[in-house]
């Protein structure tokens, strides 16, 4: 679950970035402040904070 505090433009899940099976639902995704955006994984083992905080990936802010 992601939360915008500003505008977000194409909000995506970097999967591998997680295990090399990973796959994430859905694309790209553009939350304006106060959405939530939910993204779910499969295809990985466990995670740590460290992975998860480094996976989100966003192309520009508004």
């Amino acid at each position: 679950m992601v939360s915008a505090r500003t505008p977000v433009r194409d909000l995506l899940l970097q999967a591998g970035r997680l295990g090399p099976s990973a796959a994430r639902d859905g694309g790209p995704r553009n939350p304006l402040p106060g959405e939530r955006a939910r993204i779910r994984t499969t295809g990985h083992g466990p995670v740590g904070v460290q992975d998860v905080q480094t996976a989100p990936y966003r192309v520009d802010v508004v």
